[in-house]
């Protein structure tokens, strides 16, 4: 084993270390060697992956004159699975380090939002680092090696990213006193786990996308799992959450999300193309973005001018080098990745995933935050911040884009509400008469609840008030054509849904122009 690999186990096992570590490096000095270890990475792949090096060639592009991160930044051309993975995948070798499959030591593909699914590889050691990534996160937030826990994952099972992914890194760090269930999105078995599993358990992990596990910590509640009396840690990801999902669920589970001993409630970022947990919360982003929902002048420095609050991220420059696939002043575009890591053996470089979001150095976040008056005094990591709004359409209204999250920020405000609700919607805008547009979003209500008109008219007048605090929509519709261009809600009975797709792995926010 390599003396970096030594290291690297020993900061990952000792969060104190790697705390007083990521608490004091000098964030420009990171920033250099991030962009050094992505320069190594193109040169190892341009010499070594059969497709990256014909691209290159087909490009026009001299590895030879690549000399310095400028050259890196003007000269070498943007992928993304389109135009550099899909047409390999029937000679998949092609896209591994020296044309071979010998360091293949997983195959994944992704959950197919495009269609037909697409096989990526990871290597031995690739696995171990994001084994060595859970270990130091499951200490630091969940003191999982020291209270008997339950981990019920609820993400899918199979050779799909999070779900197996997930599993075998919690069972590759799991301690004696770990239990792990996989009921994968079988929600009756994930019910039958917990009602049999925990009174035997000190805390619970529930890990799944969020719809799910709303559903789950509401169906628990009602049947008398005493959840809200037990440490309780939520981890979900596959799509954005909203500080008002946060609160209902925090809520229920009588977690405060000022004292994370109390339970936490987390969302991490990860993509089948490079892996889980490429960007992650911690108990600081989370204060961070809170803040911003009640200081309107630290949220227009961070964020600008937004109705809802992207998701707000940290990573590790280290391993991954991000970039904006636009200038800030141009707003949110697709991110554009280089995996560092130099054990890869698929690696991508300056590979835009299409995901919109933006990065921000720390020094800009923390510079917001004493200039707003909000300096406390509290040490965060000197890590880069990275903002992401997810792939979720929206839908153009009279010319403002809507999004599916706006619907979700206004329905979560209200704990009554949103337990009445699955989070699944349909949004669509309409013109009957071929000039002015209506728009309507059709809501799931739960099981054993029914359709009112009370219940109707609340959920409209939730989100009419959320989009009303969009300028955009009050500027160029309230004050063009009045407050009758209020959006329409229509609710259905849990099984009348139209929308529902049981073949989906993901919730789908259907949205329609």
């Amino acid at each position: 084993m390599s003396l970096a690999a030594i290291i690297k186990k020993t900061l990952y096992k000792s969060p104190r270390i790697l705390d007083f570590a990521l608490k004091h490096f000098n964030p420009a000095r990171l920033e250099y060697f991030s962009q050094k270890r992505a320069l190594a990475a193109f040169r190892r792949a341009a010499t070594k992956v059969p497709a990256y090096g014909d691209l290159l060639h087909k490009a026009g592009v001299d590895v030879d004159k690549i000399i310095t991160f400028d050259d890196f930044k003007k000269h070498v051309p943007r992928i993304d699975k389109e135009s550099y993975v899909l047409p390999h995948q029937d000679n998949v070798e092609r896209l591994c380090v020296d044309g071979n499959m010998r360091d293949v030591a997983l195959v994944m593909t992704s959950s197919g939002y495009s269609g037909t699914p697409t096989y990526w590889f990871r290597s031995k050691a690739e696995i171990e680092a994001v084994a060595l990534g859970y270990n130091y996160g499951f200490r630091k937030y969940f003191r999982y090696h020291k209270r008997h826990t339950l981990v019920l994952n609820c993400l899918y099972i199979g050779i799909y990213i999070a779900g197996y992914r997930f599993a075998q890194a919690v069972s590759s760090i799991a301690r004696r006193d770990t239990i792990l269930a996989n009921p994968g999105i079988d929600f009756d078995m994930a019910m039958s786990v917990l009602h049999k599993l925990h009174k035997h358990c000190e805390q619970i992990l529930l890990v799944g996308f969020p719809p799910f596990i709303k559903a789950l910590i509401e169906k628990a509640i009602a049947e008398g799992i005493p959840l809200d009396k037990k440490i309780v840690h939520v981890a979900t990801g596959g799509e954005s959450i909203t500080e008002a999902y946060r609160s209902y669920l925090a809520d229920m589970l009588n977690i405060d999300l000022d004292r994370p001993e109390t339970g936490t409630i987390l969302s991490n970022f990860g993509a089948a193309d490079v892996d889980l947990n490429m960007f992650f919360e911690t108990p600081d982003t989370i204060w961070l973005r809170r803040l911003a929902e009640r200081d309107d002048k630290f949220r227009r420095a961070v964020f600008g001018d937004v109705a809802t609050l992207p998701m707000f991220f940290q990573y590790f420059p280290l391993q991954i080098y991000v970039e904006n696939e636009r200038e800030e002043r141009d707003g949110e575009g697709g991110l554009i990745l280089t995996t560092s890591n130099t054990e890869a053996t698929m690696p991508l470089i300056r590979y835009n995933i299409h995901d919109l979001g933006r990065t921000m150095p720390y020094e800009k976040v923390m510079a917001a935050l004493k200039e707003s008056g909000n300096d406390d005094g509290r040490r965060f990591f000197h890590l880069p911040f990275v903002t992401v709004v997810g792939r979720a359409s929206s839908i153009s209204f009279n010319g403002v884009n809507i999004y599916p999250q706006y619907i979700h920020d206004a329905l979560y405000a209200d704990g009554e509400v949103a337990n009445r609700l699955t989070g699944q919607l349909y949004i669509s805008v309409k013109s009957p008469d071929g000039v002015e547009q209506e728009i309507d979003i059709e809501l799931q209500l739960r099981a054993a609840n029914r359709p009112n008109e009370e219940l109707r008219l609340k959920c409209e007048d939730m989100i009419y008030e959320k989009m009303r605090t969009i300028g955009e929509y009050q500027e160029g519709i309230e004050k063009v054509f009045g407050k009758e261009m209020r959006p329409r809600v229509i609710l259905y009975a849990h099984n009348d849904y139209p929308y529902h797709d049981p073949t989906r792995i993901k919730p789908n926010y259907h949205v329609q122009q």
